[in-house]
């Protein structure tokens, strides 16, 4: 069940979003237009899918609660644990349509092999010794191998070091990090470490509605405000301020019929 939720994103947005994410990495012209692309992919997709992700770990006791009932709350760790090992996967898969649009298949390959390598012995030895919870272990070590992999593949075939294109990625986790305080914070506050078992339906999903709000404000203001204070950095907040800049100009710009 909970690795069940856990990859509701990855297959609801990521699978098909795999065709245009290789048609834009085909399309950008020159090495500086694809790191940019690849960068503006990784934290897209990490703010996108991500999110989720971890307001379902955040908020996994009195979500569980919500949906499955008081008797299920003993898989609430289970929940946190899969949506957290699943968070690295996102970045391994982004790796599959920028090797298709460069033709670097054989980093595909190499990512298989070592991902299958590190799966299968961490995966039996977390079974057999810490049962379910060792399994989800098992799944993020392995999900973090395939990402180094993949962030070391990116390099070659976009030119920007790994350690770049980890700093890349610093105003995302500040975000994961602001969204994840009040929301922590408004669920303790409403149920309490035991409130859970004994909060009614609508203070629970009220609870939830204004953790998950204040959580995704706590979010933007701060990779926005530190997007400012960076001095605007290209980047998802450029893509998304130009997006919006050019909206609004195309409603400000009269129709004229000849």
């Amino acid at each position: 069940m909970a690795t069940d939720l856990s990859v509701i994103p990855y297959q609801a947005g990521l699978i098909p979003l795999c065709t245009p994410l290789t048609a834009k990495f085909a399309q950008s012209d020159g090495q500086e237009h694809l790191r940019r692309t690849w960068d503006v992919a990784v934290n897209g997709c990490l703010i996108v899918f991500g999110t989720p992700l971890v307001l379902l770990a955040v908020l996994a006791g009195p979500a569980v609660s919500l949906v499955l009932g008081d008797a299920w709350l003993s898989a609430s760790g289970l929940v946190a644990g899969a949506a957290l090992s699943a968070l690295p996967a996102f970045v391994a898969f982004l790796l599959t349509p920028l090797a298709i649009a460069r033709y670097h298949s054989r980093a595909l390959f190499e990512r298989t092999v070592v991902t299958s390598l590190v799966l299968v012995p961490v995966t039996i030895l977390g079974a057999t010794r810490y049962g379910a919870y060792g399994t989800i272990i098992a799944n993020g070590i392995s999900n973090v191998a395939a990402t180094l992999i993949s962030m070391r593949a990116a390099a070659r075939i976009t030119g920007q070091p790994v350690t770049l294109q980890c700093w890349g990625l610093h105003r995302t986790i500040i975000g994961y990090a602001a969204l994840a305080a009040p929301a922590w914070v408004l669920s303790h506050a409403f149920f309490g470490l035991a409130a859970p078992a004994t909060a009614a339906t609508t203070a629970l999903l009220f609870g939830l509605t204004l953790a998950i709000g204040s959580g995704l404000l706590a979010q933007a203001l701060s990779m926005w405000l530190l997007w400012i204070l960076e001095g605007r950095p290209p980047g998802v907040e450029a893509s998304l301020a130009d997006l919006i800049s050019t909206r609004l100009v195309r409603r400000r710009v009269p129709v004229t019929v000849n």
